[in-house]
């Protein structure tokens, strides 16, 4: 890979994504660009279908902000339910489905045109791994606590 052309995107511990340039300098140093303040710790993220944006999942703040690799800018930040884990985008990239862990334990669907909330679906306790099919009509999602697989209807929620 010709990393002359790239710029490597990080998701950090603290609540920032560091954006380096690879390019390394004439002293053996790579360069910080910039950084993205968010407003709280990620814990995941996810990349949009056509690249241009990336989804970060916050749980201290019960939140996924929408961040622009164009601009590397913070854009909105919709609440999603308590305690967001995991977050996945449907092949086509029309919805981010995040896994929640508090009150209401599930799975919450964003629409990632309008920046929305499109649904919560209470599916059981623990931890969510999720996955979408490649045809964009099931979504899969692991209760850990419950030891179950929940299976969705992607196209009726």
């Amino acid at each position: 890979i010709d990393l002359n052309s790239y710029y490597i995107v990080v998701l950090n511990a603290d609540p920032t994504i560091a954006v380096i340039d690879p390019i390394i300098g004439v002293r053996g140093i790579t360069k910080l660009l910039t950084q993205v303040i968010l407003p709280g710790p990620p814990e995941d993220w996810a990349r949009s279908a056509d690249e241009k944006q990336v989804y970060v999942a916050m749980s201290t703040v019960d939140s996924v902000s929408f961040v622009d690799l164009d601009t590397f800018r913070l854009g909105e930040t919709v609440k999603v339910g308590e305690r967001p884990t995991r977050i996945t985008v449907q092949p086509d990239g029309r919805y981010a489905w995040v896994g929640t862990t508090g009150a209401k334990p599930g799975v919450t669907v964003v629409d990632t045109e309008k920046k929305s909330v499109k649904a919560h679906i209470e599916t059981g306790k623990g931890h969510h791994e999720l996955v979408v099919t490649s045809d964009n009509r099931f979504a899969l999602v692991s209760n850990r606590d419950d030891r179950t697989v929940s299976l969705i209807n992607v196209r009726q929620l």
